[in-house]
């Protein structure tokens, strides 16, 4: 799920029925409510996900005896 910085307080209709208040701050919301306070209300910004650590994912490591851990290419 997104996660937007709200600037201005808004109100939305998430479902269609039950109606939600935003304060300024960050909030995880949906899809549809990130593309209505970013885009049309221009209320919020969408925050940015920090990006991954470099390195390959379930990455083997061997034990120098050094006591740091190396890769295994």
């Amino acid at each position: 799920m997104p996660i937007i910085v709200v600037k201005e307080p808004f109100r939305i209709a998430e479902d269609g029925n039950h109606v939600v208040d935003y304060v300024a701050g960050e909030h995880e919301v949906s899809e549809r409510t990130a593309i209505v306070a970013v885009e049309h209300l221009q209320v919020a910004t969408l925050k940015t996900k920090p990006k991954p650590v470099k390195g390959k994912v379930n990455e083997p490591i061997s034990d120098t005896g050094t006591g740091e851990a190396v890769s295994k290419d």
